[in-house]
């Protein structure tokens, strides 16, 4: 949200992609979300965009109602690139593609991580402490990730939150 000063005469329309920032007070302060976006857009804002139907109820009901005009715009999955590069690692083994954030569950992967049949491939920058035992490649492009995603025996997503579920996608 783009709060312009004064009046203007050029609609404003709010975006969000999901709520993750107000669930998550060690992300961000929800308080100045409230005040900053939350409080100016239904009075300020002609309408709400979301890119997802969850998105859009979950931010209604931030919003506290639903605005006039809502629209929904779906994003576009890339596709994968097609690549003859092998595996950077011999399968079996499975797959986890995450960030250092309280939402992806590193948590339930540690408890997980003994009891796999197969190593734990982790494509993410994680700390040396979180995730021992792990094989941590580090941060992938697409490019990189596409070999991993064909050798996998599974993709772990143990996130506890996606407003929109885009990295399963």
């Amino acid at each position: 949200f783009w709060d312009f000063p004064g009046k203007s005469e050029i609609p404003i329309v709010a975006f969000g992609h999901d709520d993750w920032p107000l669930l998550s007070p060690d992300w961000r302060d929800p308080q100045t979300w409230r005040h900053k976006f939350l409080q100016p857009c239904p009075r300020r804002s002609a309408g709400l965009i979301a890119n997802s139907e969850f998105s859009l109820r979950s931010l209604e009901r931030w919003w506290g109602g639903r605005p006039e005009h809502r629209i929904i715009v779906p994003l576009a999955s890339a596709r994968m690139p097609e690549s003859a590069a092998p595996s950077p690692v011999q399968p079996p083994f499975f797959l986890a593609v995450l960030s250092d954030d309280r939402r992806k569950n590193i948590p339930f992967l540690e408890a997980l991580l003994p009891s796999l049949p197969a190593p734990l491939v982790v494509a993410a920058g994680l700390p040396e402490h979180k995730l021992r035992g792990a094989i941590k490649l580090g941060h992938l492009d697409d490019a990189g990730l596409a070999p991993l995603y064909r050798s996998a025996s599974a993709l772990l997503f143990p996130s506890t939150y996606e407003g929109f579920g885009l990295p399963l996608l």
